[in-house]
């Protein structure tokens, strides 16, 4: 995304803060995830998920353009 200079500093400390926010949780949940499951299943789980997810976003090609073009002519 492209962001005015001025509120760079802003938008970089929210990305940061929900950023370690986020790790925290996802912490807690793989905790419970394993106590629940056990360690092997949840890592076996999540792999499976991730690649669910890489296949999902290989398989739109919006989402592997390339936008740096764009970005340029925002920028200036």
């Amino acid at each position: 995304t492209v962001s005015m200079p001025s509120m760079r500093g802003r938008a970089f400390a929210a990305k940061q803060t929900l950023s370690r926010a986020f790790s925290v949780a996802g912490f807690v949940a793989a905790g419970a995830v394993a106590e629940r499951l056990g360690v092997r299943e949840a890592i076996v789980g999540v792999s499976a998920l991730l690649m669910v997810v890489a296949a999902v976003g290989w398989s739109r090609p919006t989402l592997r353009a390339d936008l740096s073009a764009d970005v340029a002519e925002a920028v200036e």
